[in-house]
């Protein structure tokens, strides 16, 4: 019969246990030894152990650290580093904390403790992928909402424009007859004119907002972007030579053309471009791009997976260098009645575009910084010509599904 082996006391296991049991972690470990300057505050701090999970985590070798100084390693780590771990060190006090380390472009969550006075010791976490990924939720959820807001507006837009047409119709068809009649004097003839330019201006404005409130183009057809730009800028050439705006353009795309609505597109490109203008009254430059290729930040601006896409992309880029916009305001700025340009602007023009870019399965994104400019950016999936535009909005519909 096997007699049990017993189990060794401590003190004869101590070096090569705490090896076993700081390599078996999961997590980074490291063991320092803070270092004072002349007037005892912590200046630095020495390496005394660390575990094969702070190599992996770090990309530094424990031969090329112990007993070594962290200014000798990273000698522009940031100072908040030492003077948390000089607290621990020298209080005793145990600190929680998450931190960006720019020396390894990593974020940490450390915990700290003393073991004895004058060291500490660290265990931490990679969160970087955690950070990343809360971040992209939270811009995925800011654009749900935005989404559903701009959603409800549309049919309450819907139902206020069909009233107002109606009511709209009455004062035309009014004024009308006292233009027309025999008996009404010039000045009254003239009142009844201007009551008919106002009401077709109002018209117009509900109209526009029918507009918002559709989910599909009216007509479609086969529409090459790169041509709807150019009559884009052509429109807008006496505002860009008024404004001494200098004109960048870079068709680098090879597939141009997809399924939509050359009007709807054409007032939508020209709301952007006429905004940029706007946006450098004293001169500046605007850059107009097409591409196919995807890049990296293009990928993390989609809102479907990049093995979920359509297929291919075709990109628009309006880049300007005017006043920019605030960020509180760009959260709005596709919003139906928010203007920048106070009682100029009705309000309408980006909302409408956005509208449009929804009509054609686009996805539209917009940064900008205040005194640098703004960046649109927009994603057209390059649809075939032999399937209808139900058809590419079926197979969107199912794949965000």
């Amino acid at each position: 019969m096997l007699q049990p082996q017993p189990i060794p006391p401590f003190s004869c296991l101590d070096e090569e246990f705490l090896n076993i049991l700081l390599d078996k972690m999961t997590d980074a470990f490291a063991l320092h030894r803070i270092i004072l300057d002349s007037q005892n505050k912590p200046c630095d701090y020495e390496f005394i152990r660390v575990n094969k999970s702070f190599e992996l985590n770090t990309g530094f070798k424990a031969s090329d650290i112990i007993g070594r100084r962290i200014l000798e390693i990273a000698p522009d780590i940031e100072n908040y580093w030492i003077e948390n771990y000089g607290k621990v060190a020298l209080t005793g006090e145990v600190l929680e904390f998450e931190n960006y380390s720019k020396t390894l472009k990593k974020s940490f969550f450390c915990r700290a403790y003393q073991p004895r006075h004058g060291f500490f010791a660290v265990i931490f976490t990679d969160i970087s992928n955690r950070l990343e990924q809360e971040k992209k939720e939270k811009i995925l959820l800011e654009k749900l909402k935005s989404s559903e807001k701009l959603s409800a507006l549309g049919e309450l837009s819907s139902g206020v424009a069909h009233d107002y047409n109606n009511h709209i119709a009455g004062i035309l068809g009014y004024a009308s007859l006292i233009t027309h009649h025999p008996e009404g004097s010039e000045k009254i003839k003239y009142y009844a004119k201007m009551i008919i330019q106002s009401a077709q201006h109002s018209a117009d404005l509900s109209n526009r907002l029918l507009d918002f409130s559709r989910k599909s183009p009216t007509k479609v057809d086969s529409v090459d972007i790169e041509e709807v730009l150019r009559e884009t800028l052509a429109l807008c050439h006496r505002r860009i030579q008024d404004h001494a705006i200098i004109q960048h353009t870079e068709f680098l795309a090879d597939h141009t053309r997809l399924r939509g609505n050359k009007e709807s597109l054409l007032n939508a490109f020209l709301n952007i471009i006429i905004n940029a203008c706007d946006a450098m009254t004293q001169g500046g430059h605007l850059l107009i791009r097409t591409r196919n290729t995807l890049t990296e930040d293009d990928l993390q601006r989609l809102e479907f997976n990049r093995d979920m896409t359509l297929g291919a992309q075709l990109v628009i880029e309006i880049k300007d260098t005017g006043c920019g916009i605030d960020p509180e305001k760009i959260k709005r700025i596709f919003d139906p009645y928010f203007t920048t340009k106070g009682k100029k602007g009705t309000g309408l023009g980006l909302s409408s575009s956005y509208t449009t870019m929804q009509q054609h399965l686009a996805q539209i994104d917009v940064s900008s910084l205040p005194g640098i400019g703004t960046h649109f950016l927009i994603y057209f999936p390059i649809q075939d010509d032999n399937k209808t535009y139900l058809q590419m909005k079926n197979q969107h519909q199912n794949t965000h599904a």
